[in-house]
């Protein structure tokens, strides 16, 4: 019961944390090499759970809001490294859902903008 307690008055205390670590966004987004996951080409994918580039998988260990359908998010890339890399990006999702913009802020991970998949396959047709 104390730890029921615990966890309720820390949701209280971190209000702008968005706690687990999934985006709220519409749809994925990527390349178009990343959203077919093709063998070649520049490969991004950004989805809900994990952002993939460059052969890494970099799941969310921090996701804060800083703003309508904006984020600070904190990332740990996985494959391809002895260690962890970490990064951390500022995504927007615009009104809607037409793009995604991904700034770079430190270490690893993607920028730019980029298109939900089903338009980004579209594209690359």
């Amino acid at each position: 019961m104390e730890l029921r307690l615990f966890l309720a008055a820390a949701l209280v205390v971190i209000p702008g944390t968005v706690l687990g670590a999934s985006l709220p966004l519409a749809g994925s987004y990527g390349t178009p090499a990343g959203c077919a996951a093709d063998a070649g080409g520049d490969k991004v994918l950004i989805s809900a759970d994990d952002i993939r580039f460059e052969g890494n998988v970099c799941p969310y260990t921090n996701i804060t809001e800083s703003g309508d359908k904006a984020w600070q998010v904190k990332i740990a890339c996985e494959a391809g490294h002895d260690e962890v890399v970490r990064g951390t990006l500022d995504i927007t999702e615009s009104p809607d859902a037409s793009k995604l913009t991904v700034a770079l802020k430190d270490g690893a991970g993607p920028k730019g903008d980029f298109l939900p998949c089903d338009a980004a396959a579209t594209a690359s047709q």
